[in-house]
């Protein structure tokens, strides 16, 4: 992955000189943008990163930004290849097939990941002098071609995701020719041709390039039109299929999204659709940290397949609050930026009215925050992309000895048995989502102690605090879900409720809160 990287990473330099002189007044000039966003904007955050559990991981990731200057160091770029490329090649075997480690069995998968990102690095531009890259480009094809001959030769008559995979790979190396795999290459293609309405997303955008380079345009153009009729498209989010998720292990969405995204741009060109696509992709970025290096330079590569529409914008939108325009200061220029904060003296009405004016067709976004002091019984429930629902209940066991939940409705007496439900759902992947649910003074935690918890299929970090309960989620897929904890009322009295907090700590304009109610707890 590092020999994919840095190759895209020099041809961005390449062809972006703008992004060059960025990166320059960058290390000239060091500014907070040179942080990951969980530390910037601590005062429009609902907790401090040092409150958090993600400390860590804002470190390497402004460790990750602070090293992008080091792309101006051709030289150092150009030896870390050679150092990559030698590695390669050490790691592969007599087979001509790469493990998961030097010395261990040949694995197919691997093989086939190494040679895509070999023949990724060369469309990028990655200089080859000495042939070595496609000296093991040859060794690994034959080694795939060997597995997947007496893979036919043993067993099955359907196409296997193997198959798809294999299909793929051999594709994009159709100068080397098939030799002794040549038969099993043509059942495979025809078993494709007849087969490919049963596979996944993933694997029919696969097929799509595949069929594409071997010249099988009306196969190619029905794969492309299936995946059409599974797309969802909005203004915000652009085009996606919502079907196809993030799991526990990778960044699976924006993979499987990359590969759909690349066989609309072979097969189809470029168009309002690819866009659309590319759009998707930005925004799930605005979102999450993506720390897969793999799927991260898959969506990179996916951005720049058309070679200029994400990074071309040489003018920014045109920005008024009211009556004034904001202008950039510094680097915000050159890295496309506009900012601007005004204390509470000098806000006027007409400033609640924004006009954006923009020239260029890419994608841009932003947020307006306005913060002000209100009694607690005057806050109402407000979302968006984000959502947060707060109920009460009291726990009773009923004649036939089942627990069963029973709405609060204002009054709880002394010693009942809370329990606070917490409705969460989000339009969209978010990672480093805090959930903050502020007690009436009345309620005391049933658990006292911090720790991992479990619901719903998540796993999260609960916080147990004086006057607050902290819910801490590394990552929510978009959906619905609902977490409780118990309290008990302890104190008789009249008080008001807190409401709850919900942010996505990466992108703090991505926020939520429920109402708050009142509470009366009577002996």
């Amino acid at each position: 992955a590092a020999y994919y990287a840095n190759a895209i990473a020099a041809e961005i330099t390449r062809n972006n000189p703008r992004l060059v002189d960025a990166l320059r007044q960058w290390q000239a000039h060091p500014d907070e943008q040179q942080q990951s966003p969980l530390a910037q904007d601590p005062e429009l955050k609902s907790i401090l990163l040092e409150a958090s559990p993600w400390v860590d991981e804002a470190q390497s990731e402004t460790e990750r930004i602070q090293q992008l200057t080091e792309l101006l160091d051709v030289n150092r770029l150009t030896y870390l290849q050679q150092q990559a490329l030698e590695k390669l090649a050490d790691l592969q075997n007599d087979e001509g097939g790469w493990g998961w480690f030097k010395d261990m069995f040949p694995n197919r998968f691997i093989t086939a990941n190494v040679l895509c990102i070999l023949n990724r690095a060369a469309l990028a531009g990655q200089d080859d002098p000495e042939g070595k890259a496609k000296e093991m480009q040859a060794k690994g094809l034959r080694y795939l071609d060997q597995v997947t001959v007496k893979d036919l030769e043993e067993k099955h008559k359907n196409l296997t995701y193997n198959d798809v995979i294999y299909l793929y790979v051999r594709s994009l190396y159709r100068d080397i020719p098939l030799g002794d795999a040549l038969a099993a290459h043509k059942q495979l293609m025809a078993l494709a041709q007849k087969q490919w309405g049963k596979k996944s997303l993933y694997e029919k955008a696969l097929l799509a390039v595949s069929m594409h380079h071997y010249g099988f345009e009306k196969e190619a153009k029905e794969i492309m039109e299936s995946l059409r009729q599974y797309a969802t498209i909005n203004e915000q989010e652009g085009m996606f299929w919502a079907n196809n998720r993030n799991d526990w292990f990778r960044n699976s969405a924006v993979l499987e999204h990359t590969a759909i995204l690349e066989a609309f741009c072979l097969v189809e060109g470029e168009s309002e659709e690819t866009n659309a696509m590319r759009q998707w992709l930005l925004q799930q970025k605005r979102t999450q940290m993506w720390e897969s290096v793999p799927s991260t330079v898959d969506a990179i590569h996916a951005l720049l397949l058309d070679g200029e529409t994400v990074l071309a914008q040489e003018e920014l939108p045109e920005v008024r609050i009211g009556n004034q325009t904001l202008e950039p200061a510094g680097a915000q220029d050159l890295f496309g930026i506009i900012r601007a904060s005004y204390p509470a003296t000098e806000i006027r009405p007409n400033m609640l009215e924004v006009a954006i004016t923009k020239k260029q067709d890419s994608p841009s976004w932003g947020g307006l925050y306005l913060q002000s002091l209100v009694p607690l019984e005057d806050i109402e429930a407000h979302g968006t992309d984000l959502i947060v629902d707060k109920k009460l209940y009291i726990e009773k066991v009923n004649p036939e000895g089942e627990t069963v939940l029973q709405p609060v409705e204002g009054k709880v007496k002394l010693g009942d048995k809370v329990v606070v439900r917490l409705t969460v759902k989000t339009q969209r992947d978010m990672e480093f989502l805090h959930l903050q649910d502020l007690r009436a003074a009345c309620f005391e935690p049933a658990e006292q102690l911090s720790g991992c918890r479990w619901q719903d299929g998540r796993i999260y970090y609960q916080e147990t605090k004086d006057a607050a309960t902290n819910l801490f989620f590394d990552f929510l897929p978009r959906g619905t879900y609902v977490f409780e904890y118990a309290l008990r009322a302890n104190q008789t009295g009249d008080y008001q409720d807190g409401h709850a907090n919900l942010q996505c700590i990466y992108a703090p304009e991505f926020s939520a809160h429920s109402q708050a109610t009142q509470i009366q707890v009577i002996p």
